[in-house]
């Protein structure tokens, strides 16, 4: 049934290898059946499971700083209020969509979260889209990756924008390619919507757009000084006769358009007129306000900040994707012999990436100096006054950096070059977006781990097509270049890594599963978990409680809580049940029409002053963790088994393990009849109780 490549008949390891993968094809074709049935009991499994991994006990953690902004103006959306946009709250889709669930099922914790898990789960099964172009196992692959991935599990229960932005660069890509492989008009009305409800949703849209471009113009200037005769997996930029190219373009337009104008107008309510509403859209604030946060650097980190997150939590794809890479060199080598894919370059590739891990660090920039081994600027003065502006300029801090990049631009482009010299232009767009998406999300001077849902996808793209490939038939899959030749080294490659890719599935999978367990459920809320950032504490919930508590046992009165500086976010969503929530100080006028309020902490010895009938707490109101620069090997084992975390400084002690918080005071009326008869609260520090 399979038709079996050439194998050196003298390798009885080989025999044995292409045997176990004959045979495991064969048990597949069995379970698939004639029919597919096999297939989407697979896919429907997959996306049960997603229901279930994505919609389970989504108000048990409390809400994130970030969650609060977005459920309070998502309720008042709800409340019949419109969206006026604001660059740092993100694009206007997420408030209208949220505030929709909330209109329908009711606001609370669960409904706010739900929109969120919706789209995790549409992301899921997404790729059932393409199911024909990449192929039936490459397609489950991709679900599943998707699906048990920690980053997306944990960001798919989570109220940001990044759950929703996510479906729509996947849909950009996959209706891109299933418009280029069938030349169907409505799969490019797909791509469009996408691309228009991207730009409606969040503004690295226009960061995406141009990495896209560029790659697209690199495969339109390169394809045919590196086409080797092979017909590609996409075909040229042409329409069919029977396409009417000015009338897809103008629907395209109009679709893009309609969508981009409903939204930043705030469906023509914006109070300043929708004009002013769609020039903020198109610039005016989403670009002007995000390239200065970039130069501002206002939540700064290292160059290579995501890489230990994908080592920590999305260590099962590495090995595919070096698959991917090694396959593009040595199926290309094998079927062309070309200067790209020589064993110098593979082996340049090898030691340079070793040599970016074990190479001391030499610090470029006078903060670095601390943790690195070698300063530049107390060594060579001068040079380092020509090195740190160029340093400065690309946002790192020493020497590993520089070799990164260099890593990046050449992996990245002998696999782009590679998957050219194939005829797999899709594989090259995806690995030049790949390699882009790592270095400006490296680049960028926000450092916060929900941005790296972007670097993950085009990963998980290539990860599924390689493991279709390696699990699937070589003519299950469209985006394999039309050789024999390539189809056969493409198998025998396949064959000679079956094995170890079997054993490495069945035990890195299921500790993926356990990896997202701990960030979704486990340690969703606790500081230790990398994901975990400047999470709100479980007492803002407990508050709440004890509120609900007291409206319970008094219906007639209504609370009014109030809140100034940092604990307005997360408390505004937590008042806003009471519907008496206010944003100003109390003033002595007023001051005895409050049962409570926030200060923030530095404020004490006034408030001892100005309140003396206020019973004042202190709280924790959210907690990080920051992970020391240079940990030892013992170090990160331990964290990144056990989730135990070790000192940020070098010589610190025990005890110093970098878990920092946020306190805020909280304070009670004792004059007020809404706290009579209930316990003290024992979850928060008292600090001053007035005797009353």
């Amino acid at each position: 049934m399979y038709p079996m490549p050439a194998v050196d008949s003298n390798s009885s390891e080989q025999q044995n290898s292409v045997s176990l993968r004959q045979r495991f094809l064969q048990s597949i074709d069995r379970f698939q059946g004639d029919s597919n049935k096999g297939f989407w009991i697979c896919a429907a499994a997959l996306i049960i499971l997603a229901m279930i991994f994505r919609f389970a006990n989504l108000s048990d953690k409390a809400f994130h700083h970030d969650e609060s902004l977005h459920a309070y103006y998502s309720f008042r959306v709800a409340s019949g209020y419109p969206h006026e946009y604001s660059a740092l709250l993100h694009g206007p889709f997420l408030y209208y969509f949220v505030g929709a669930f909330m209109w329908i099922f009711g606001a609370s914790d669960s409904t706010a979260r739900m929109a969120s898990a919706v789209f995790s789960v549409a992301l899921v099964a997404l790729p059932l889209l393409t199911r024909k172009q990449l192929g039936r196992s490459a397609t489950l692959w991709m679900m599943g990756l998707f699906l048990c991935s920690p980053t997306f599990w944990y960001f798919g229960r989570f109220l940001r924008e990044d759950a929703f932005t996510s479906v729509w660069v996947l849909g950009v890509t996959l209706g891109s390619l299933l418009f280029l492989k069938t030349q169907k008009p409505w799969a490019l009305y797909f791509a469009t919507t996408m691309l228009a409800f991207h730009f409606v949703n969040k503004e690295n849209s226009y960061l995406h757009v141009f990495l896209w471009l560029l790659a697209l113009g690199s495969i339109a200037v390169f394809q045919k000084k590196f086409s080797s005769g092979f017909e590609g997996d996409l075909p040229n930029a042409r329409l069919s006769p029977l396409l009417d190219k000015n009338y897809l373009i103008i629907n395209s337009i109009s679709i893009f358009a309609t969508i981009f104008i409903l939204f930043y107008s705030s469906f023509f309510r914006h109070s300043k007129g929708s004009l002013h509403g769609i020039i903020d859209g198109l610039y005016r604030e989403s670009l002007l306000y995000w390239w200065d946060q970039n130069q501002k650097r206002r939540i700064d980190g290292p160059f290579d900040y995501h890489l230990p997150l994908i080592a920590n939590y999305e260590f099962f794809v590495l090995p595919f994707l070096l698959m991917a890479w090694t396959r593009t060199v040595v199926v290309s080598k094998k079927v062309l012999r070309t200067f790209l894919n020589s064993k110098f370059i593979v082996g340049f590739c090898v030691f340079l990436l070793f040599c970016a891990f074990t190479i001391p660090r030499v610090a470029l920039v006078p903060e670095a100096c601390s943790y690195t081994g070698f300063c530049l600027s107390t060594q060579f003065p001068d040079l380092a006054k020509f090195f740190e502006p160029i340093a400065r300029l690309i946002h790192v801090a020493h020497s590993r950096h520089v070799l990164q990049i260099i890593c990046y631009l050449i992996f990245g482009a002998v696999a782009f070059f590679g998957s050219l010299k194939l005829g797999r232009k899709f594989e090259a767009f995806v690995w030049f977006w790949s390699t882009g998406a790592l270095g400006v999300y490296s680049y960028v001077g926000e450092k916060v781990p929900w941005l790296l849902v972007y670097i993950l996808i085009p990963l998980f793209v290539l990860a599924a097509i390689e493991l279709g490939r390696l699990f699937g038939k070589s003519d299950d899959l469209e985006l394999t270049a039309n050789s024999k030749k390539v189809s056969a080294n493409c198998d025998l490659f396949s064959n000679r890594i079956f094995a170890p890719s079997i054993v490495w599935v069945l035990l890195a999978l299921p500790f993926t599963l356990f990896k997202g367990w701990q960030a979704a459920f486990l340690y969703a809320d606790a500081p230790q978990e990398r994901f975990v950032f400047t999470q709100t504490t479980p007492i803002a919930k407990q508050l709440r409680d004890r509120w609900r508590e007291a409206t319970a046992k008094k219906p007639q009165i209504q609370l009014k809580i109030a809140m100034v500086g940092d604990a307005t976010w997360p408390y505004a969503w937590y008042v806003n049940e009471f519907k008496a929530g206010e944003f100003t100080r109390p003033t002595p006028e007023n001051i005895d029409k409050v049962d409570a309020f926030f200060l923030d902490q530095n404020e004490l010895d006034k408030a001892r002053i100005e309140f003396p009938k206020f019973r004042i707490y202190s709280l924790s109101m959210r907690h990080w963790w920051v992970p020391g620069q240079n940990p030892s090997f013992s170090e990160i084992a331990n964290y990144f088994f056990f989730r135990k975390v070790y000192p940020r400084v070098d010589g610190a002690p025990e005890t110093d393990l970098g878990i920092g918080d946020t306190k805020v005071l909280y304070l009670e009326n004792t004059a007020s009849k809404a706290w009579e008869g209930l316990p003290k609260p024992g979850f928060m520090e008292l600090i001053v109780n007035p005797q009353i």
